[in-house]
Protein backbone atom coordinates (compact mmCIF):
# COMPACT_ATOMS: atom_id res chain seq x y z
CA UNK A 1 0.00 0.00 0.00
CA UNK A 2 2.91 2.65 0.67
CA UNK A 3 4.22 2.60 -2.96
CA UNK A 4 -0.09 3.53 -4.06
CA UNK A 5 0.58 6.03 -1.69
CA UNK A 6 3.48 7.23 -2.58
CA UNK A 7 2.53 8.01 -6.49
CA UNK A 8 -0.95 9.31 -6.08
CA UNK A 9 -1.87 12.44 -4.29
CA UNK A 10 -4.12 12.85 -1.32
CA UNK A 11 -7.08 14.38 -4.14
CA UNK A 12 -6.60 11.35 -6.15
CA UNK A 13 -6.43 8.89 -2.74
CA UNK A 14 -9.56 10.80 -1.37
CA UNK A 15 -11.50 10.81 -4.77
CA UNK A 16 -10.75 7.21 -4.70
CA UNK A 17 -11.96 6.32 -1.64
CA UNK A 18 -14.96 8.37 -2.24
CA UNK A 19 -15.85 6.47 -5.21
CA UNK A 20 -16.11 3.22 -3.10
CA UNK A 21 -17.68 4.63 -0.45
CA UNK A 22 -20.28 5.52 -2.62
CA UNK A 23 -20.86 2.49 -4.39
CA UNK A 24 -21.03 0.64 -0.49
CA UNK A 25 -24.47 2.93 -0.10
CA UNK A 26 -27.15 0.84 -2.17
CA UNK A 27 -25.83 -2.45 -0.21
CA UNK A 28 -26.79 -0.04 3.00
CA UNK A 29 -29.92 1.35 1.76
CA UNK A 30 -31.13 -2.33 1.12
CA UNK A 31 -29.76 -3.80 4.73
CA UNK A 32 -31.84 -0.61 6.35
CA UNK A 33 -35.08 -1.71 4.80
CA UNK A 34 -34.39 -5.01 6.24
CA UNK A 35 -33.91 -3.80 9.21
CA UNK A 36 -37.01 -1.45 9.29
CA UNK A 37 -35.26 1.55 9.04
CA UNK A 38 -36.80 3.62 6.80
CA UNK A 39 -35.08 7.17 8.04
CA UNK A 40 -31.84 5.61 7.50
CA UNK A 41 -33.03 4.09 4.19
CA UNK A 42 -33.82 6.81 2.77
CA UNK A 43 -30.95 9.29 4.19
CA UNK A 44 -28.74 6.15 2.90
CA UNK A 45 -30.68 6.90 -0.84
CA UNK A 46 -30.55 10.37 -0.75
CA UNK A 47 -26.61 10.76 -0.52
CA UNK A 48 -25.99 8.37 -3.11
CA UNK A 49 -28.49 10.35 -5.31
CA UNK A 50 -26.82 13.20 -4.67
CA UNK A 51 -23.10 11.84 -4.42
CA UNK A 52 -22.98 10.04 -8.08
CA UNK A 53 -24.32 13.07 -10.17
CA UNK A 54 -23.04 16.30 -8.55
CA UNK A 55 -19.80 14.59 -7.22
CA UNK A 56 -18.95 13.07 -10.44
CA UNK A 57 -19.52 9.08 -9.96
CA UNK A 58 -19.22 9.77 -6.47
CA UNK A 59 -15.75 11.00 -6.85
CA UNK A 60 -16.38 14.46 -4.81
CA UNK A 61 -18.28 14.15 -1.88
CA UNK A 62 -20.97 16.59 -1.47
CA UNK A 63 -23.56 15.15 0.78
CA UNK A 64 -21.30 14.95 4.34
CA UNK A 65 -21.54 18.73 4.06
CA UNK A 66 -25.04 18.94 2.79
CA UNK A 67 -25.42 16.83 6.51
CA UNK A 68 -25.98 13.48 4.91
CA UNK A 69 -23.80 11.18 7.02
CA UNK A 70 -22.44 8.06 5.84
CA UNK A 71 -24.36 5.40 7.77
CA UNK A 72 -22.82 2.50 9.63
CA UNK A 73 -25.34 -0.40 8.54
CA UNK A 74 -23.93 -3.80 8.20
CA UNK A 75 -25.89 -7.02 7.15
CA UNK A 76 -25.01 -8.22 10.63
CA UNK A 77 -28.06 -6.75 12.17
CA UNK A 78 -30.46 -8.24 9.31
CA UNK A 79 -28.23 -11.81 8.82
CA UNK A 80 -30.91 -13.86 11.12
CA UNK A 81 -34.07 -12.13 9.09
CA UNK A 82 -31.70 -13.55 5.23
CA UNK A 83 -31.77 -16.85 6.79
CA UNK A 84 -35.92 -16.57 7.37
CA UNK A 85 -36.39 -15.74 3.99
CA UNK A 86 -33.94 -18.55 2.22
Amino acid sequence: MSGYKTITSDIIETGVSNFYTNLGENPIFINSLLQFKPAVAAETQVRFTVNYPLGIFGLVDFATPMGLGKQDEHFGGSGELLLLFT
